[in-house]
């Protein structure tokens, strides 16, 4: 019994000491208050806001085409004539583009021309003692009847009587007879139905063609057309007859358009709609690649911020050392830069986005 007693008292006697000793320890070391903590405060780059006007636009580019391209068939067959139907040549509107052998039709209208002439003729004659007051116009049309122009116009019939006396002389006949291969005469030649430019000659002079098989193209080389594809949220911005200012990669200068169309369905695989531009300008090329901007105006009271710096549609400012969140408006936004709206000359705002940022975090900055 006394030997478990010696134990007890031992163990409790250990314990003491060991308490003792911590305690003694522990009081060499200072515990902090909490007043006495150091709060870490974030350096940062600031900017002071100065609302200005900033111009708005959006990016475009696309590459051009000619704003009128026709597929050339010739109405008739023969022996192409001339020989500067080539790939490359220029044309003015109704300069003569290709010919035809049409000596045959040629003939044949010029034979009837001589018939007409002699009816004519004889018809005149006649109308001095039948119709007197129509004479001199019947003379008139006689002098102006050209082996080698179309038919002048029918002097104009007055009355009934007059009518069925030249369809008893045959002159109508004879007349529409001429007028329509005179017709057929002008389809041997091809005229250029504007300024511009054959792209593709399938024919070579002498060439025997067949009605309707394919010749050449030929495109207006001095007004083109820019399909650009733009998002929605930039489509629904521009409006027909909005200005563009584009530029190429290889060429100098800068070129002017005009929005004209604006496709409002949307491409089911990009979701973007196309915009149609037209450019005027005889130093471009069909097919080139231009790219550029379209102007939407000027937006006053804003400022151009880095696209980092926003948060949706908040940006933080610094307010007694403290970030804070501010609503603003975004007007425009690309890849690098965002306008917005909203903020207030002398607002004091961030410079460069800074990470982990948030409302009520506290900053300085010298």
């Amino acid at each position: 019994m006394k030997e478990i007693v010696r134990i007890v008292l031992l163990i409790v006697v250990i314990v003491g000491v060991t308490y003792a000793a911590v305690n003694f320890i522990m009081s060499f070391k200072k515990v902090p208050e909490i007043n006495e903590l150091v709060e870490s405060v974030k350096l940062v780059e600031i900017r002071i806001v100065k609302l200005a006007a900033n111009n708005l636009s959006i990016p475009i580019y696309g590459n051009l085409k000619s704003l009128n391209e026709i597929d050339i068939f010739p109405e008739v067959g023969g022996r192409l004539m001339n020989d500067n139907f080539r790939e490359g040549n220029s044309y003015s509107k109704g300069d003569v583009i290709a010919t035809f052998d049409n000596d045959e039709l040629a003939s044949n209208i010029k034979s009837q021309k001589s018939n007409l002439l002699n009816q004519t003729a004889k018809l005149v004659a006649d109308m001095k003692f039948d119709f007197p007051e129509v004479v001199n116009d019947w003379e008139t049309f006689l002098n102006n009847i050209d082996f080698n122009a179309r038919l002048p116009e029918l002097p104009k019939i007055s009355n009934l009587k007059q009518k069925k006396y030249l369809a008893g002389k045959s002159i109508y006949s004879t007349y529409f007879s001429i007028q329509a291969q005179e017709d057929r005469l002008a389809k041997y030649t091809v005229i250029a139905p504007f300024d511009g430019t054959l792209i593709e000659a399938l024919l070579k002079p002498g060439t025997v063609a067949r009605a309707g098989q394919k010749m050449g193209k030929f495109i207006n080389s001095s007004q083109f057309e820019l399909e650009a594809n733009v998002t929605l949220a930039n489509g629904s911005r521009v409006k027909v007859g909005d200005k563009v200012i584009l530029q190429s990669n290889d060429i100098d200068g800068e070129w002017e358009g005009t929005i004209k169309r604006i496709n409002r369905t949307l491409s089911e695989a990009s979701q973007n709609m196309a915009v149609f531009i037209l450019i005027n300008s005889s130093s471009l090329y069909n097919g080139m690649y231009l790219f550029g901007e379209a102007y939407l105006g000027s937006a006053n009271n804003s400022i151009m911020v880095n696209r980092s710096l926003l948060d949706g549609d908040q940006i933080f400012i610094i307010e007694e050392g403290v970030l804070k969140a501010r609503k603003i408006s975004i007007l425009q936004i690309n890849e690098e830069v965002a306008i917005i709206s909203g903020l207030e000359n002398g607002d004091i705002i961030l410079s460069e986005a800074i990470n982990g940022s948030f409302e009520g975090m506290k900053v300085r900055y010298n």
